[in-house]
Formats: structure tokens, sequence, C-alpha cells
């Protein structure tokens, strides 16, 4: 399992302040990293935890997880697609938290 920090969640100031997009994380001396399943679907909801992806490299499957709350805006990269370190794949959003 990957760390969380190691995942690449940016906002380069093109979009709103709880949107981010989902680059492909470093995941070692991988060139070629394949989407293999998308988990969810665009609008779905995920967890802090949850898995959004699967990628696979020629050694290992490795999953892909949320590090907050929030739901997939946008998939830019579709399963099968081959893809590298720091291609976007998605589009994320955060979810606000709602305080009485």
């Amino acid at each position: 399992m990957l760390d969380k920090t190691s995942y690449f969640f940016r906002n380069d100031g093109r979009l709103d302040e709880k949107t981010y997009q989902l680059d492909v994380p470093d995941i070692g001396a991988a060139e070629e990293i394949e989407i293999v399943s998308w988990k969810l679907k665009e609008g779905d909801a995920f967890e802090d935890g949850d898995e959004l992806c699967e990628l696979v490299t020629q050694k290992s499957t490795f999953p892909l997880e949320a590090p907050f709350s929030g739901f997939i805006v946008k998939i830019l990269a579709s399963e099968g697609s081959i893809v590298h370190v720091g291609d976007p794949v998605g589009t994320v959003r955060r979810r606000s938290s709602v305080t009485n």
C-alpha cells in the first residue's frame, strides 16, 4: 500500500479551492503504469481511505486511496490507459464539513 502523502492532489489556481487534480503518484521506478480499474464513477462520493482506482506496474498492483472525503468530479484516464508519474487521471472535490 502506498503512503497517502505520496499522492499528487494539486490545485494550480485554475480550480476552485476545494477541487484538486488527481495525478499519478510516484510508485518507484515504474516507467509505465496502467489504470486497471476505477472503483467509483463520476459523481460518486468517497471517504478518507477509500480506494479510488487500482494501478498496476510490471511488478505490482497498487490501490490509489483517497486522502480526504469528497467526490469524483471527472475521470480523465479510462481503465486500460497507460499513464506515467505526474499524469492527471481525474479531478476530485473535497467534501465540505458542516459545523452546527
